[in-house]
């Protein structure tokens, strides 16, 4: 036993549980597992200088034996002197909680531990799980086909919960129990086989056994070994994800570009807090790389919109144009050379910043072809352009059309949407800078060819937008 207790410290060194004066909470269920975390802690506290205090709580589900359980715990840890926060869950509390009955009981407990904690100073939550709920824990996973984090089965510490027997085999625990002369309780309902868990550790389990002896042991350092894997790729993800976000969505291109790996992660992490399965994720992908530079409703997860907009992922609760609404706002030109004047257009989500200046900028001027990076949010113009009248913010009209770069003639701004395959239902969104039914800017989208700069030392107006663009 000498051998169990010093595995035990090096269980707690390793968590990074060693320093004086620590206070820590235990979760006391009363069963096997729980009862040995509690005496293990007793007897190395003076060793560590902890401090310790248990927390039970009685969810009620199995009646009188669940009270059995409760007096139980307040004996034993009266006994051993070991403070107790002990609380009983509200009659019938699984038909106002949401969820199945099982997490239900689970968010329930996690929350009375949590505040146990907070009134007893404590900084860490010890959870009594071991090598064998790892294994089924594995296994479970397996069943369900998660992927590389349900593999990874439990973690040995999460922010303040911390499990110091992961190390240990169920047996060892009772083992130990025994030599110490400690009863434990019993809970019936982990002899039924209506709960998955409990098939898995009464059938699948010895099964797997007679083909490896030493399948715990497996599985768990298995699970160790992708737990290591995805830490480093939920690290990768992180670095890469400022790259890929852009306006609250994340670039398409850059996010198909990416390896399969950090392209799920990376679309998971936007999406939260849903967590989409691995099916949900991989449709979502498979669609954009399908259509990346296309304008497209591409899923709905948790009741939100996934939307392409013109290379950038958006998610909506609402459908953007079940809204629409027209704008239009005169733009008022500053009086005095390098002053600027803001706009603000709440109907596209953005504001346009106006300024009058001498300088001689460089050439937007472009053809009707993709615009390249700076001209979808910036556009200087000659100050002439103000003598073919006032200048307005807007979204489209009937017989909007634009002049075409490099060639004669024009056209018209619908038939511009249809070649540039932008939804009919993002279309009144998009904020478009005009001089009466000609459009100037198509912002997000093209830059107009007349009135760009072709001298030195000219007036010139340049337009700026702020916001989101489709």
């Amino acid at each position: 036993m000498n051998h169990l207790l010093q595995r035990f410290s090096q269980s707690l060194c390793r968590l990074g549980i060693n320093k004086p004066r620590e206070r820590i909470v235990i979760a006391l269920s009363g069963g096997a597992d729980s009862v040995c975390l509690l005496l293990l802690f007793k007897k190395v506290s003076p060793q560590f200088g902890i401090e310790l205090a248990a927390a039970h709580y009685n969810h009620g589900m199995r009646g009188k034996e669940s009270d059995e359980d409760a007096a139980f715990v307040a004996e034993l840890t009266n006994r051993l002197q070991v403070p107790l926060f002990l609380e009983t869950a509200p009659l019938k509390w699984w038909q106002q909680e949401p969820g199945t009955k099982m997490e239900a009981a689970r968010r329930l407990r996690y929350d009375f531990l949590s505040r146990s904690a907070e009134q007893a100073g404590a900084r860490w939550i010890a959870l009594a799980h071991h090598a064998d709920d790892m294994a089924e824990t594995v296994l479970f996973h397996m069943l369900r086909g998660s992927g590389i984090k349900g593999l990874s089965g439990i973690p040995a510490k999460r922010g303040p919960f911390v499990r110091p027997l992961l190390p240990f085999r169920r047996k060892e625990l009772e083992e130990f129990l025994k030599a110490e002369g400690q009863h434990w309780r019993h809970d019936s309902s982990n002899d039924s086989d209506v709960y998955t868990r409990n098939r898995i550790r009464h059938q699948i389990m010895p099964a797997l056994l007679s083909f490896n002896p030493k399948l715990v042991e497996t599985l768990c350092r298995n699970a160790d070994l992708l737990r290591a894997d995805a830490e480093f790729l939920d690290r990768e993800c992180e670095l890469v994800y400022g790259q890929v976000q852009q306006e609250e969505g994340l670039k398409v291109q850059a996010l198909v570009d990416l390896p399969l790996a950090l392209r799920r992660r990376v679309l998971r992490r936007f999406l939260e807090p849903e967590n989409p399965g691995s099916e949900k994720t991989d449709a979502i992908l498979e669609q954009l790389q399908k259509n990346f530079g296309r304008s497209k409703i591409v899923d709905q997860v948790g009741g939100k919109y996934l939307i392409n907009e013109g290379g950038i992922l958006r998610s909506y609760e609402e459908l953007p144009w079940l809204e629409n609404q027209d704008f239009f706002y005169p733009i008022a030109i500053p009086k005095e050379k390098n002053h600027s004047v803001r706009l603000e257009v709440p109907e596209a989500e953005g504001s346009l910043e106006v300024t009058l200046s001498t300088k001689k900028p460089v050439s937007l001027m472009h053809d009707e072809g993709p615009p390249s990076k700076p001209m979808k949010t910036a556009l200087q113009l000659k100050a002439e352009v103000l003598q073919r009248g006032p200048l307005s913010i807007r979204n489209r009209r009937p017989g909007d059309w634009l002049s075409l770069a490099g060639r004669a003639g024009r056209k018209k701004l619908k038939e511009f949407f249809i070649d540039k395959k932008i939804p009919r239902q993002l279309r009144d969104r998009i904020p478009l800078l005009t001089s009466g039914e000609e459009v100037l800017w198509v912002i997000g989208c093209w830059t107009g060819c007349h009135d760009t700069i072709d001298q030195p030392g000219q007036d010139v107006i340049t337009f700026q937008w702020y916001g989101k663009t489709i």
